[in-house]
């Protein structure tokens, strides 16, 4: 499952002389899988065109982190986790996880969603606290979709307690009619 990739460039790693469209062509030659995702998302793509022989290395470098893992995969669920700011996260944060999670397989929840190596764990914990009954970290190993919904659902005060909950929503259905 190799792909050889030829690069044009010198020793800078954006030419000035080759093209921002030329350029989005490489990239997407580079990660063929992720053109859609690219192309919807465009301020992440112009940013990694900028710098294509980087990108390369760090497609590398997350292979060295999750060997047994889709990399691929892993950056179509979230490309911006090859840009500079996140990506120098990525090797301190698996730590943290291994460390916050014990017995959890951690790799397998950032394959299924990566943004858990980019928000703060006490606070997903807490919401899923706050959200679920139960161990929070078990729920998340069961299913780390619920990272999305606590996130989503951090400042929203109806999931407090069923009884607010029924009250809200009775309440707005009044407002409705």
């Amino acid at each position: 499952m190799g792909r050889t990739i030829k690069l044009g460039y010198g020793t800078d790693p954006v030419d000035p002389r080759q093209s921002l469209d030329s350029r989005s062509e490489e990239l997407q030659a580079l990660l063929p899988d992720l053109a859609e995702q690219l192309k919807l998302n465009k301020q992440v793509s112009l940013r990694l065109a900028e710098d294509i022989p980087a990108v390369a290395m760090k497609l590398v470098k997350l292979r060295e982190i999750f060997p047994d893992s889709n990399v691929l995969d892993m950056v179509g669920r979230r490309p911006s986790m090859l840009l500079d700011e996140e990506f120098n996260l990525i090797e301190g944060n698996l730590k943290k996880l291994h460390d916050s999670l014990p017995g959890a397989d951690v790799v397998s929840l950032v394959e299924q969603q990566p943004l858990f190596l980019f928000e703060d764990l006490e606070v997903i914990m807490g919401e899923l606290q706050r959200l679920l009954p139960g161990d929070p970290a078990l729920n998340l190993a069961r299913n780390p979709a619920l990272l999305v919904l606590a996130m989503s659902n951090r400042r929203l005060s109806i999931w407090i307690s069923e009884r607010i909950a029924i009250w809200k929503f009775t309440w707005s259905m009044d407002l409705l009619s």
